[in-house]
This record gives C-alpha cells, sequence and structure tokens, in this order.
C-alpha cells in the first residue's frame, strides 16, 4: 500500500486487538520479507492467556483482569470455527486457574488456522458498517505541515468540537 500510494505510514490500530502478530508481520512486509502466518489457535489462546496475565501484573489484581479479557477474548478466537467452546469457558472464567483449565480441558482443535474470511472483517468498535466521517482539521493546519510550532488550542477546540 505504501508504494501504491506514496503514503509515509500506515495505521494498524484496532487491526491488533486480539492479533498482536500482527505487528510482527506488518514489520516483516516494511522490511520486504514474507510475512509470518497467523498462528494456530493454541498460540492465539496462550497469546490471550498471556495478556491476561499482564494485565493482572499491571492492575495488580487477577479478578480484574479476568474480567477486563472479556472483551479481548472473543478478538483473539475470531476466524476459529472450533473455538466456540473455548470461548464460551473463557469468558465464564473468574481467575487465571480457570484459564489455564479451559485451555487444557476444552475440545478444540490447537492446531487450527483462522479462516481467511476472518482477516478480511473489519475490526471495529461496536461492530457493523464503518461509518464515514468528515475530517475537521484547525484553521491553516495543512498549512503548516512543515512546521515544528503548534496550533493554538481554541483552533485545535473548534475543529474538534465543530
Amino acid at each position: 500500500m505504501m508504494r501504491a500510494t506514496g503514503c509515509a505510514g500506515v495505521m494498524v490500530g484496532r487491526a491488533c486487538l486480539g492479533r498482536p502478530w500482527l505487528l510482527a508481520q506488518a514489520r516483516d512486509a516494511l522490511q520486504g520479507r514474507q510475512p509470518g502466518p497467523d498462528p494456530p489457535l493454541a498460540a492465539a489462546a496462550a497469546a490471550a492467556e498471556d495478556h491476561c496475565r499482564r494485565l493482572a501484573r499491571y492492575w495488580g489484581s487477577e479478578a480484574l483482569a479476568v474480567r477486563q479479557m472479556r472483551k479481548f477474548v472473543p478478538l483473539y478466537l475470531a476466524g476459529f470455527a472450533t473455538a466456540a467452546p473455548l470461548r464460551d469457558a473463557l469468558l465464564k472464567a473468574d481467575s487465571i486457574a480457570a484459564w489455564r483449565e479451559a485451555l487444557e480441558s476444552t475440545g478444540y482443535d490447537p492446531t487450527e488456522l483462522p479462516s481467511a474470511e476472518s482477516r478480511r472483517k473489519p475490526r471495529l468498535k461496536g461492530g457493523g458498517e464503518p461509518r464515514l466521517q468528515r475530517v475537521r482539521l484547525p484553521q491553516g493546519w495543512l498549512g503548516l505541515r512543515d512546521s515544528d510550532s503548534v496550533p493554538e488550542a481554541a483552533a485545535e477546540m473548534e475543529a474538534c468540537e465543530g
């Protein structure tokens, strides 16, 4: 895309939610290497568990981390046909030990790869169709693209509220 459009960069944003390996794939593509494949279900589930453990360390609360992960579990397991029982078990888990038990005892195919269609589905906040939004910039912003000066706060607020 960068070569075709001449853009200076790309933004991956929500595409990385539940797919942290996408950053390595993007790096490989930007460096002219063939990006690695998406990981199998077992690796995606392990990445979700690692995410949960890191949240628990960060917040100092396993219970809070497990609750917060409920919004990310469907993203990690999207596109895997056999993941429904695992997803359900992880969403009901109340501890990391319960996560571990679900990962070890739930019947899913750990070698399954995500479907090709799942890579093309939009990962939008709230789901649904993308919305077109009008871009609003502070007055004169485009004329200052090469300047290091910061626009006036009033102009930025007007653009944000307008």
